[in-house]
């Protein structure tokens, strides 16, 4: 992650897609770069309103979509699909490397633990927040159920105790601790593309 020393904060809009964006996978995406980056005071998450609010990215959906409607070569495989965003304006090219499963952060002897309920024993609900905020304080999650900001924030904390976890370190130097995704569900891929799936496909991206 490219950020300088100067960064302190960074606050990050979302729609409100349950598992896509609000899950344990989020929480330990921040929480390791938390650890990573020892500059970075906070992280916040906060869910646009359904209906009020529009994103920059859902323009640039619309663009591909538009544009795979009249495509001038046939979409047969994920490459095809690079190269028609390609089209469409700036690409930032993704390798294999850079894509992380922070599940392991919260498997069953991660250093974060799934919980139910917060610190006040009220039930905690992904559904139902509206503002994520994340600090420097190893587990410990500060959340909302709205924007308001005269609203106090309701307090959870993720820390796994337990004497495993003590001696399991990650390091902090490189996010290549974390294992990349090795490979890609072809089922799935299968769903989406007008051909069968063939040897050249699996070549290129297994």
């Amino acid at each position: 992650m490219q950020l300088g020393p100067e960064f302190q904060q960074l606050i990050f809009y979302s729609n409100t897609y349950g598992g896509q964006n609000k899950s344990c996978m989020v929480i330990s995406m921040f929480t390791y770069v938390l650890q990573v980056k020892t500059t970075l005071r906070t992280i916040e998450h906060k869910s646009l309103v359904p209906g009020h609010a529009h994103l920059e990215c859902d323009s640039d959906h619309s663009i591909v979509e538009r544009k795979s409607k009249k495509s001038p070569f046939p979409i047969h495989h994920p490459r095809d699909w690079y190269q028609l965003v390609r089209m469409c304006g700036g690409v930032t090219p993704m390798d294999q490397e850079d894509f992380f499963d922070f599940r392991l952060l919260s498997a069953k002897k991660g250093v974060l633990q799934k919980k139910r309920n917060n610190e006040n024993g009220d039930l905690f609900e992904y559904r139902k927040i509206k503002c994520l905020q994340l600090e420097q304080n190893f587990g410990k999650v500060n959340y909302k159920n709205s924007l308001n900001d005269l609203e106090p924030f309701l307090s959870i904390n993720f820390k796994r105790i337990s004497k495993h976890v003590q001696r399991q370190c990650y390091s902090k130097n490189s996010l290549n601790d974390l294992e990349p995704f090795l490979s890609i569900n072809f089922k799935r891929i299968s769903k989406h593309v007008n051909i069968p799936l063939d040897n050249v496909i699996l070549r290129l991206y297994q």
